[in-house]
């Protein structure tokens, strides 16, 4: 099990370790399409023109391991810096956002739905996703580092009254019995479910599995201990905002990106000045 927690700075002069020597914003994309009327999709033209505006207007993307060094207090950060991420992992990135990372020389993050890297039957409509071939081929570009997004707990499960509730967060209703599972059973489900993540992204080729990203943004104490017992030391949330040394390694802020860069970069521009003033 892996011990968290706030990092204590008993040395002042450790760079970086002041909350206020440095702050990151971690980008939160979603899918990439051609198609402008997608709902959680930029098309590659904005994608670009984000990634172009980042490197022309003074912004710094570091890798997700200078990322946790910074984080831990044992590395600076530049002046503006950002973490790009990805969420869910679609296979539009190995189409789109993967030329665009090697053309800007940017890392960056995707947090897969571990599940979707073999062929599963689906009847419902839904976006194509990566492949274990394709997620390789991220991997070895060294740009891109891959993390988790849950194994099949991105979606809901019933609960009772015959509602649905996020799949981490609820207590199934189990129907054939008559009654909703059992704080212990519903530990089981969300522990196998993060087991059979970690267990995966190994096989498509990460050698430590410590970044997780909430399914929905949200979890509660039982996820995060269940994540950090399985030694996902890192978790990233929804929650708007930048991160600064020694904060709670559990709560990871992130900016989701508009469907326009302009409105990306007016968020961000926003964001550091209030850090700096502050």
């Amino acid at each position: 099990m892996i011990a968290l927690g706030i990092l204590i700075c008993r040395d002042a002069s450790l760079s970086g370790c002041s909350p206020k020597k440095g702050a990151v914003a971690v980008l939160l994309f979603h899918a990439i399409d051609p198609d402008p009327t997608k709902s959680y999709a930029l098309t590659p033209a904005e994608l670009e023109e984000t990634f172009w505006r980042l490197k022309t207007e003074g912004y710094s993307p570091i890798s997700l391991k200078h990322f946790h060094e910074f984080l831990q207090g044992r590395r600076k950060v530049p002046q503006k810096a950002v973490l790009i991420t990805f969420d869910d992992g679609y296979e539009d990135l190995a189409d789109f956002a993967l030329p665009l990372t090697q053309k800007f020389r940017f890392p960056a993050v995707v947090f897969a739905v571990a599940k979707w890297f073999e062929p599963h039957p689906r009847p419902e409509p839904h976006r194509p996703h990566l492949s274990t071939e394709q997620a390789r081929r991220l991997l070895e570009t060294g740009y891109w580092s891959l993390a988790g997004h849950s194994y099949d707990g991105h979606g809901v499960v019933p609960v009772e009254g015959g509602g649905v509730a996020p799949f981490y967060l609820a207590r199934r209703w189990l129907c054939q019995e008559g009654r909703r599972e059992t704080e212990e059973e519903r530990r089981g489900r969300v522990w196998q479910d993060i087991l059979l993540t970690a267990q995966t992204l190994k096989k498509v080729g990460v050698r430590e599995v410590m970044d997780f990203a909430y399914p929905f943004g949200a979890g509660d104490e039982t996820t995060r201990s269940l994540l950090q017992e399985a030694g996902f030391a890192y978790h990233y949330t929804t929650e708007p905002g930048l991160n600064h040394a020694g904060q709670d390694l559990t709560r990871i802020k992130r900016i989701t990106a508009r469907e326009k860069a302009a409105e990306t970069m007016r968020v961000l521009e926003r964001l550091f000045a209030e850090d700096r003033s502050n």
